[in-house]
């Protein structure tokens, strides 16, 4: 059962406390006034009205108050004695730190206020009532195809979405068909739009990464390729006002199934879309960080069918353009760097922005389990939290020896196998290896193809891949590293634009396959795109100013040593995946004509979306296992945990 959710009252010091009232309405009789800093139980929530038990401070013993007033919180959820140090603890928390990390509270008034003013400014999103909670959708296939015989028979089919019951068009096409009256129907039952209002007529509708296995001009390759995009204008009865959606939207849908494009893997291999959908419909524009507010967004897992509407970020078009306050930035093309002229700002800002992220986590994990039941299994949360409790503690050789004990329990090899196995691991990097000394050696920086180099990067690359299982299961150990995550938070994943104060500042966007993952496998993803000469500067100060800025917000201290070895670990567990992608390599473009691109920049590279991603991401594979390598972590690692060496 989940731990109770406690609220510390933060509000009505000028006034004696914050008024009670009989029940819910604002209108029933009055009880009297909770003296701010207490501390009470919640019984129910019902949009901003509590019904609390007293467990500390004085003021009724139960009762009804407001937890915001005038958008100024007058209480804020806490969890399991982060407020109060009387008060027991009885659930999970993920604010316990072992030998990663160590928060220095010994649960003073000082600190404990320090806390609080922390919470309140980074855990700005409210648990759902009890009654929405009771009936949201949660984790889970929820019926989605297994194969692609089943995927076939469903993937056009016309279903209704399992959060708002709306049959959704399949195709931009049946969009435009099914038109403004549609639009209506899908913003008024997600309470986006007023009944008073209504789309009148598209103004403006254009269809973006349609193709993704073909050769486009270089802009239209930077629009992604997990789906279609569309940019939709509408019209109003009458116009828009205080917070309802504005008149540009941006539109997200499905490709068509074609047998040639990734629909089959992005729906059914990785599965990321109800995540997606999860994410909008629960956290999207709710965070400190700031992500798309979104309109309507739906999808019916059986059929694999979505379609997201959300605000359309209002990007620059000139990279060379001065920011004035609140510009954005152009959009970033994934593997693209070396066409911004200002990448090194973006990726501080970047790396700021992922640090507040994981600490918005960190403090609303303390007070409610709803992110992680609609982000996580029920099995895998019940036992990553069994274990973190029992690794908390420990210091780093007694977590090793722990480790150890966990990998010949039979109990846990479910968990510790869930990632790739040595074998396919091996037939991955094969592949790669393949590709590049005879499809397309011409292709790759000559040092990196230098024979000598290359064989001792294969070599490591093989050794390291037979413990990919290992690393993964001691990362999710970890208590302090546990997080949501955005799976693929490359640059051209985020929102960038000058703050009041003209700073750069960065949010993230589409959230496919949003999940839980240790912050060392997140951080490692999020720097795959990066140019290899810039991270030989900065790979090490990005993640110190990361542990900088999670110890801002969070008042953890991580462990760098340690945060950097299990960083590069994660790099070394993440080549194998790399490499199986190159076989789109050889689907896009056919073995001849290889020989005549000489390297990553030509256009028929370039221009073409999967190509350049998957061509792209090799070569960084190699300037990471030629000038950065993850190979002396890993020997420091296996060593210092005692695992033994294999065949």
């Amino acid at each position: 059962m989940p731990p109770a959710v406690r609220w510390e009252i933060v509000g009505g010091s000028d006034k004696g406390g914050i008024l009670v009232r009989e029940d819910a309405s604002t209108k029933s009789a009055e009880l009297g006034r909770l003296s701010t800093g207490a501390l009470v139980e919640q019984l129910h929530l019902k949009g901003d009205r509590l019904q609390y038990k007293l467990l500390t401070g004085e003021g009724p013993s139960e009762g009804w108050v407001s937890v915001q007033l005038s958008g100024k919180p007058l209480a804020v959820p806490c969890r399991d004695g982060e407020a109060a140090a009387q008060v027991p603890s009885n659930g999970h928390t993920n604010g316990t730190n072992g030998s990663n990390g160590s928060n220095g509270t010994h649960g003073t008034a000082q600190t404990l206020e320090a806390e609080a003013a922390r919470r309140k400014q980074w855990a700005t999103w409210s648990p759902l009532s009890d009654g929405a909670w009771a009936t949201f959708p949660r984790f889970g296939d929820g019926g989605r195809p297994t194969n692609m015989s089943a995927f076939k028979k469903v993937v056009g089919e016309q279903a209704k979405g399992e959060f708002w019951g709306l049959e959704m068009p399949l195709t931009p096409q049946q969009l435009k068909d099914m038109g403004p009256q549609w639009l209506t129907r899908a913003l008024h039952k997600s309470k986006a739009l007023p009944l008073d209002n209504a789309v009148v007529g598209f103004t403006e509708f254009v269809v973006k990464a349609a193709n993704t296995t073909e050769s486009t001009a270089s802009e239209e390759a930077s629009w992604g390729g997990a789906g279609i995009k569309i940019l939709l204008a509408v019209k109003y009865k009458r116009d828009p006002q205080g917070d309802e959606p504005g008149k540009e939207m941006f539109v997200k849908m499905p490709h068509e199934f074609t047998g040639k494009n990734e629909r089959f893997k992005v729906s059914v291999t990785l599965n990321g879309d109800w995540a997606e959908t999860m994410f909008y419909n629960l956290l999207s524009g709710k965070l400190p960080v700031r992500t798309p507010r979104i309109y309507y967004a739906d999808m019916n897992r059986r059929t694999t069918n979505f379609i997201w509407i959300m605000e359309r970020v209002p990007y620059g078009s000139d990279w060379k353009k001065p920011l004035a306050v609140m510009d954005f930035l152009p959009p970033a093309g994934k593997y693209r760097d070396w066409a911004i002229p200002c990448a090194e700002d973006m990726y501080y800002a970047h790396c700021r922005c992922l640090a507040r992220f994981a600490g918005w986590y960190y403090h609303t994990a303390k007070f409610t389990t709803q992110v992680d039941e609609c982000f996580d299994s029920p099995d895998v949360f019940r036992v990553q939290m069994m274990l973190h409790k029992k690794m908390a503690p420990l210091n780093l050789k007694q977590r090793d020896e722990f480790f150890m004990q966990c990998l010949s329990d039979p109990n846990l090899q479910p968990f510790v196998s869930q990632q790739i196995p040595a074998d396919a691991a091996a037939s991955f990097i094969k592949i790669a290896e393949e590709f590049a000394t005879k499809s397309a050696p011409q292709c790759f920086p000559p040092k990196f193809m230098e024979k000598s180099r290359f064989q001792k990067a294969m070599s490591e690359a093989y050794e390291m891949s037979k413990y990919i299982q290992e690393i993964s299961f001691y990362q999710m150990l970890i208590p302090e590293y546990r997080s949501l995550a955005h799976p693929n938070a490359q640059i051209d994943n985020a929102m960038f634009w000058k703050n009041e104060s003209g700073v750069l500042e960065c949010g993230l966007i589409d959230w496919g396959g949003a999940s839980f993952a240790p912050v060392s496998f997140t951080l490692a993803g999020s720097w795959i795109g990066a140019e290899p000469g810039f991270l030989l500067e900065h790979e090490q100060k990005l993640l110190r100013f990361f542990a900088d800025e999670y110890r801002e917000v969070t008042n953890v201290e991580l462990d760098f040593e340690q945060l950097y070895q299990n960083f590069k670990l994660c790099q070394a567990a993440g080549i194998a995946g790399c490499c199986a992608n190159v076989q789109w390599c050889m689907r896009l473009l056919e073995k001849s004509k290889w020989k005549e691109i000489p390297n990553r920049f030509d256009k028929r590279i370039d221009d073409t979306f999967l190509l350049r991603c998957y061509f792209v991401q090799l070569e960084f594979i190699l300037a990471l296992l030629q000038e950065r390598s993850p190979y002396r972590a890993f020997k420091d690692f296996v060593k210092r945990v005692g695992l033994k060496a294999k065949p």
